[in-house]
């Protein structure tokens, strides 16, 4: 995928998946978000995969994922 059109997908979906600061943690940016949910649907990955590869909980990416593809 083009960077350009990566970026007028993150951008398309912004304020749809823009999540909250309301923890001690960053909240995901959206790009990274349509990045998560790209490697998902893209590759026949699992979420423990995708979880390991980012340093990320199983359930954040599955929560993420579900995310963008309502969204979409």
């Amino acid at each position: 995928m083009h960077w350009a059109t990566f970026m007028d997908i993150s951008t398309l979906l912004a304020h749809h998946i823009r999540c909250q600061n309301i923890s001690i943690w960053l909240p995901l940016t959206p790009e990274k978000q349509v990045a998560i949910a790209i490697m998902k649907l893209a590759t026949p990955s699992i979420f423990c995969y995708i979880a390991n590869q980012l340093a990320m909980g199983k359930s954040t990416v599955r929560d993420v994922i579900q995310e963008v593809c309502l969204a979409i």
